[in-house]
């Protein structure tokens, strides 16, 4: 039986138990999933995108609340959201549309740029790469 083939009955099983809202009657973990992925980007991509939704089942099959509001999807789909949210407030700090708009749309502040040189204030990427 092939890889692929015994990731597709273990998450189907899975799938079917968190549809039924079945539990195990032990308290072994209901299902191990190992997968290979392609080490390109957008193979890699899809690849952690099917494995967070599989651990999402996994966790649904454990009887714990998967897909929820602290599943890990959630937390993939709200650092994006986050961000974006930050860059708008911190546009309104901005002087002139044109540095507004700059600043909502990519994060670089133009009034840090002129006050502190190309590389931006203290806290910019490039003055702090690592953090």
């Amino acid at each position: 039986m092939t890889t692929f083939r015994k990731l597709m009955i273990g998450s189907t099983a899975v799938a079917m138990m968190a549809g039924a809202g079945m539990v195990p009657a032990h308290s072994e973990p209901v299902a191990g999933i190992t997968a290979s992925c392609a080490y390109t980007g957008p193979g890699f991509a899809v690849c952690a995108g099917i494995g967070v939704a599989l651990h999402e089942l996994v966790q649904m099959g454990n009887g714990k609340d998967g897909f929820g509001p602290n599943g890990e999807i959630m937390k993939v789909i709200a650092v994006p959201v986050k961000i974006i949210d930050r860059n708008i407030k911190a546009a309104e700090h901005e002087s002139g549309e044109i540095d507004k708009v700059v600043r909502a749309t990519t994060g670089i502040s133009i009034k840090d740029i002129k006050k502190y040189g190309a590389f931006g204030g203290p806290n910019s990427f490039f003055r702090k790469p690592f953090g």
